[in-house]
């Protein structure tokens, strides 16, 4: 169950991290959260 939950919050982690580069680069700016 705690290792559920520790790959679950690493998969979310990769997401929010895929999803903040691709806007970085899309919009390109210095505006990282």
């Amino acid at each position: 169950m705690e290792t559920h939950l520790s790959r679950y919050n690493n998969c979310i982690k990769l997401v929010i991290t895929g999803l903040q580069l691709f806007l970085v680069s899309k919009l390109d700016t210095t505006a990282i959260f």
